[in-house]
């Protein structure tokens, strides 16, 4: 495992990826379609857990 990903570090991500929608204008079902794929590859991407 090249790098740990927890929990705390999917939702911080996540974060970062709603102030970007947010930063884009999308307000949406585009921004409901984007947060449902980015919280997905949130969840994939952890590879620790507490």
């Amino acid at each position: 495992m090249a790098f740990p990903i927890d929990q705390d570090a999917a939702d911080q991500w996540m974060a970062c990826m709603k102030l970007a929608l947010d930063e884009a204008g999308l307000t949406d079902v585009r921004r409901e379609f984007l947060l449902q794929r980015f919280t997905q590859t949130a969840n994939f991407m952890c590879n620790v857990q507490l």
